[in-house]
């Protein structure tokens, strides 16, 4: 019994790794096909329309900021100071 109780709980255990690892890859495919068209100021998520902004509005430089530093992480402070509190 103690035997059957190990190999069953080894087997779920593998399952829901695999489970957690299939979640994360569509995750992370998903998060590619983010795209901001400059020309339009238009987000699009999947090949659809987000947000249309203003050229200079505080979404337009944002949004703008974050494409442009697509590999690190920004803090907040960095977006007051360049993007909230900068001038246009």
């Amino acid at each position: 019994m103690n035997i059957l109780m190990f190999f069953l709980t080894i087997f779920f255990s593998a399952v829901s790794v695999g489970a957690y690892i299939y979640l994360l890859t569509l995750m992370l495919e998903r998060e590619q096909k983010l795209h901001f068209d400059e020309q339009t100021k238009t987000l699009f998520c999947d090949g659809k329309k987000v947000i249309s902004v203003r050229d200079g509005s505080g979404n337009y430089r944002f949004i703008k900021y974050i494409f442009q530093h697509p590999d690190r992480a920004i803090s907040v402070t960095e977006l007051e100071t360049h993007v909230f509190l900068a001038k246009v």
